[in-house]
C-alpha cells in the first residue's frame, strides 16, 4: 500500500496528529490526495508547523540551522507559496497561530520588517541567501567539478550532479536530480558517441497513489538544454508552480 492510500484511511484527526509527528511530510506530498476541505487543510498545516516546534524546543525565534531549519524553510514555503487552497496573507487568525510555532519563517513572508536583528544574519543578508522568494534551491550530490575539467568550462552550476525539488503547474510534487552528460554525436564512422558539449540531463520523480515513477518535463527532449544556471531555470519555470529568476547551491 502506498504512503497517500495509508494517508487517505486515516480520519481527519488522524491526518492532522500524522503531519504533527512527521511534518515533513507535509511539504513532500501533495495534499490533493488527502485534502477534506480548506479548514483542514489549515489544522494539518498548523500541525506541521506545532510539529516542528515541539521537535526543536521553541518556536524558531531566529534562522535555525540543520534539518529542522529546513523542513520549517519547507513547510513555510509549501503554506505561502505552493498551494491554492486558501489565502494566508488574507487570514490573519492563521497568520497568528503560524506566527506563535515559527515565528522567524513566518515572518519572512508576512511582516519581514519584523524579522528578529539580533541573529548571525542581516536583513538583507537572509533575504540574498536563503528567502525561498524566487530561490530554486540545489543541494550537492556528486563531486564538484575540479578547475581542468572540461565540464568546468561550459558550466557555471560547479557540479557534477544536484538535487532539486518543486511543484510544478498542476500541483504535484517533484522530486529528483539534474546532472551534466556528454551529448551524443554521430561519428564519421556511423557510430553513435559522446561528443564534447555538455548538455542538461534530469533524473526526476513523481510521487502519485500508485507510487513514484520517472517524470520528463513537458518539451525537455527538444529543447536542447545546457547545464547551465540561466538554462536550467528555464527548464524548471517551463514546468514549475513558482516562478524562480535564480539558483542557490548549498552543500
Amino acid at each position: 500500500m502506498t504512503i497517500f492510500k495509508r494517508l487517505e484511511a486515516h480520519s481527519d484527526e488522524e491526518l492532522i496528529q500524522v503531519f504533527q509527528n512527521a511534518p515533513n511530510l507535509f511539504y513532500r506530498l501533495s495534499l490533493q490526495h488527502t485534502l477534506r476541505g480548506t479548514e483542514h487543510y489549515k489544522a494539518c498545516a498548523l500541525a506541521a508547523l506545532r510539529g516542528l516546534a515541539e521537535k526543536a524546543g521553541h518556536h524558531f525565534p531566529s534562522k535555525s540551522n540543520g534539518n529542522l531549519g529546513w523542513d520549517a524553510h519547507h513547510v513555510t514555503k509549501r503554506i505561502f507559496e505552493e498551494q491554492s487552497v486558501f489565502d494566508p496573507y488574507a487570514d490573519k487568525a492563521f497568520q497568528d497561530e503560524a506566527v506563535k510555532l515559527c515565528c522567524y519563517y513566518v515572518l519572512r513572508y508576512v511582516a519581514p520588517d519584523q524579522l528578529p536583528k539580533d541573529t548571525d544574519y542581516s536583513l538583507d543578508q537572509f533575504a540574498s541567501c536563503f528567502s525561498s522568494k524566487g530561490v530554486l534551491y540545489l543541494r550537492k550530490r556528486g563531486c564538484d567539478f575540479y578547475p581542468d575539467d572540461p565540464e568546468s568550462k561550459q558550466s557555471d552550476l560547479g557540479n557534477h550532479r544536484l538535487f532539486l525539488e518543486y511543484s510544478n503547474k498542476n500541483g504535484q510534487y517533484i522530486v529528483g536530480d539534474v546532472s551534466c552528460a556528454n551529448r551524443l554525436i554521430t561519428s564519421k564512422s556511423g557510430k553513435i558517441v559522446p561528443g564534447d558539449s555538455i548538455g542538461l540531463f534530469t533524473d526526476l520523480q513523481q510521487e502519485l497513489d500508485s507510487g513514484t515513477y520517472a517524470y520528463f518535463i513537458p518539451g525537455y527532449s527538444e529543447g536542447g538544454y545546457n547545464f547551465t544556471k540561466a538554462d536550467l531555470l528555464r527548464l524548471i519555470n517551463s514546468d514549475s508552480l513558482v516562478q524562480y529568476d535564480r539558483v542557490e547551491i548549498m552543500e
